[in-house]
């Protein structure tokens, strides 16, 4: 069966793509190997940076890790700085905070409360119908 087919296509005529169809074709390849050649580019100017010492920047790199990890270690709050509050001056700061607050509330409570403005109709415009003799316009 294969052998008739093959009969069939070599007896088939070559035809040639249009030369419009031909054109558009290798403007997109070659808009196609502009772009990987480019991206590939980055790609190795990049490897081309590092690559002359890779185990320098392997260390450089190990290095800014142990001074992130001793800046953080060093600033660190640690448990004698924290034990040496005194706890009784701190109750004590505590309760004149409370009192503070507790006067701040008594006074709100006694300041009479303002009664709430009316809502006045606005128009369109933004203008009180008042202010316009009361008649909508």
């Amino acid at each position: 069966m294969n052998s008739e087919f093959e009969k069939k296509l070599a007896e088939q005529p070559l035809r040639t793509a249009p030369a419009a169809w031909r054109a558009d074709i290798l403007r997109e390849a070659r808009t196609e190997a502009v772009q990987h050649t480019l991206a590939a580019d980055a790609v190795t100017g990049w490897r081309s940076w590092f690559w002359p010492a890779p185990r320098a920047w392997a260390a450089l790199t190990a290095c800014w890790v142990v001074l992130l990890a001793v800046q953080l270690f060093v600033n660190a709050p640690s448990a004698t700085a924290v034990a040496q509050v005194d706890p009784p001056r701190l109750a004590l700061a505590l309760a004149e905070k409370r009192h503070a607050l507790l006067e701040l509330d008594v006074a709100v409570a006694a300041q009479p409360a303002k009664p709430a403005a009316p809502h006045l109709p606005r128009g369109a415009s933004g203008w009180l119908r008042e202010e316009r003799g009361g008649l909508p316009c």
